[in-house]
């Protein structure tokens, strides 16, 4: 992995994703999602029922600029502190600063990934590349929070890599309001804390959850109560995961099709620990975060398009396997199109198709980046370079 970037370059990020919010508000993008943890976080901190539709009808007719007062949050109590530093704003500004973090995020992870692969000459371009990448335009347009997730598992792995143990637990805890969307990477992350006793992993996690739990029990004491006894249960739901086609199938013919949301997820999370521990050589960094997170969304129990933000990664280094330098001079390969064509043709059938059949783009991103990098081996390889 890439170093992270420098202060200078920070700040210029900052400015850019600045520019790019007050733009996406002016139009009105991220307020329908938002409107429902906008309200579910400020009925959380008046100790009042976040999960409540009543309560979120009540306080939609008192902002009537939200939208959308019939949706309902399912998602653990520990969200509402992360999402608190945002909520209480005005609704507006809320979304303006929702929008920054999406963008200034995005461009964070996917300038480590291109940096990484690419020259570092070009270290600017994924601010470009990341608009192209359909799973963060969803997050902006409904104002979700799978950038948020994705950055969490990022950089909870990145540190994790760099045996910065207590930072990976800490970054890893940003992502725990949807442990669905990266169970599998969860899942490598105990057997490596349990199997080579980094602890500090486990410190890092504590520390981070300790505040949240602390703020639930002094806002909003019977929070967890209410969560638990929520009926709302997006299992039922045909979502943007492998499992959802299987079960579409089972049902056709009749069959009982809930018992593929446990079995496929506890077979995964076996294949990947048994490669794990017999074949630890088998995938480099960069290949097992790739082939992980790919796996993690065919094989999640539910997800939607804007939870694929995990694939980011994916995304980049299939773009930036692309470009390479040859003799000083840069050469561009038409192979670093292919994961923005698959970007387009994602968006144009949007439309057309039910929501469940994109999942997909996780196996397809995988087959580009795949296709990419393996040109760019056997290029490096003829001109006696060794891939970086």
């Amino acid at each position: 992995m890439s170093k992270l970037p420098s202060l200078r370059e920070i700040v210029g990020l900052s400015l850019f994703s600045v520019f790019v919010a007050i733009l996406l508000s002016h139009f009105g993008f991220g307020e329908n999602d938002w409107s429902a943890y906008w309200r579910a976080t400020r009925l959380f901190l008046s100790g009042q029922d976040p999960y409540s539709l009543v309560a979120h009808q009540q306080l939609a007719a008192q902002h009537p600029e939200t939208s959308s007062p019939g949706l309902q949050i399912w998602n653990p109590p520990f969200l509402f502190p992360i999402l608190a530093p945002v909520a209480v704003w005005s609704f507006h500004v809320s979304v303006q600063v929702l929008h920054f973090i999406s963008v200034f995020l995005s461009c964070f992870m996917a300038w480590i990934c291109f940096d990484s692969v690419a020259p570092r000459s070009l270290r600017l371009l994924p601010g470009a590349f990341v608009f192209l990448f359909p799973p963060l335009l969803l997050n902006v347009k409904f104002g979700q929070l799978g950038v948020i997730i994705a950055f969490g598992v990022f950089m909870g792995v990145y540190f994790l890599l760099q045996r910065k143990d207590f930072l990976s637990g800490l970054f890893f805890v940003l992502a725990t309001p949807k442990p669905h969307s990266w169970y599998l990477i969860a899942a490598l992350t105990a057997l490596i804390i349990i199997s080579e006793r980094r602890w500090r992993i486990i410190a890092g996690g504590l520390v981070g959850l300790f505040p949240l739990f602390l703020c639930c029990f002094l806002f909003n004491p019977e929070i967890f109560s209410r969560w638990v006894s929520l009926e709302n249960n997006p299992l039922t739901w045909a979502s943007v995961s492998g499992i959802t086609p299987i079960r579409v199938w089972l049902s056709s013919f009749g069959l009982p099709n809930k018992w593929p949301l446990f079995v496929i997820p506890v077979v995964s999370t076996a294949i990947v620990l048994f490669i794990y521990i017999y074949r630890r050589s088998l995938w480099t960094v960069e290949e097992s975060l790739v082939a992980l997170v790919t796996l993690s969304m065919l094989t999640a129990p539910f997800g939607w398009g804007f939870d694929q933000m995990l694939l980011l990664c994916s995304f980049i280094f299939s773009i930036a396997h692309g470009i390479r330098e040859r003799g000083g001079e840069l050469s561009v390969s038409v192979s670093c199109a292919v994961a923005p064509i698959l970007g387009l043709l994602y968006l144009a059938f949007l439309p057309y198709f039910e929501a469940y059949w994109f999942f997909l783009y996780a196996p397809a991103l995988y087959i580009s980046w795949w296709f990419t990098k393996r040109l760019r081996e056997r290029s490096l390889h003829k001109n006696g370079m060794r891939l970086k």
